[in-house]
């Protein structure tokens, strides 16, 4: 009997200990708050998960990003596709695959290996921008002063294109 009760508390405690480990893991991909930052020597090895009134992502995501605020400033790298709604988006970083932003306010200065798609009131993309695939943006006013590697598809009220859209 008392084998038989030390096996089951073993089996138990193991069962505890795996589930504190999840549990740990699973925090730490998901932040929220008022303020969220993913500082710069930080690594997150899964997809992750940020909300809050600010969010500064300066890390490094080996997974896919969803993130979402007030004000958005992402200058790390996403090794995986970023997902980003906010009032004011702000893409600096190296993003592996596609960008998919929704914003009242977005600036994309960054890196983005496969398609970029931005909405939003004011879309602007700045000339040390790299797109790797196609831009698909619904804005207001659309600003694209880097060049765009696939094609292109635009609507806006107004619209100024100042560099070269290889594709269609």
């Amino acid at each position: 009997m008392k084998k038989l009760f030390a096996t089951v508390l073993f089996i138990f405690s193991i069962f505890l200990l795996i589930g504190y480990t999840q549990t740990t893991q699973a925090q730490q991909n998901i932040q929220q708050g008022e303020v969220v930052t993913l500082p710069k020597e930080t690594t997150i090895n899964q997809d992750y998960f940020a909300w809050g009134e600010s969010v500064h992502i300066s890390g490094t995501v080996n997974g896919d990003a969803y993130v979402a605020g007030g004000d958005v400033i992402i200058d790390g790298t996403i090794n995986g596709e970023l997902l980003v709604a906010g009032g004011s988006v702000n893409i600096k970083g190296d993003v592996l695959q596609d960008v998919r932003v929704l914003a009242g306010q977005v600036i994309f200065s960054g890196k983005s290996g496969g398609n970029l798609t931005a909405g939003g009131g004011s879309v602007e993309i700045i000339d040390n921008a790299q797109i790797g695939g196609s831009l698909v943006s619904p804005a207001g006013n659309l600003t694209i002063f880097a060049p765009i590697s696939k094609g292109a598809t635009l609507a806006a009220g107004d619209i100024l294109i100042g560099n070269e859209i290889k594709g269609d």
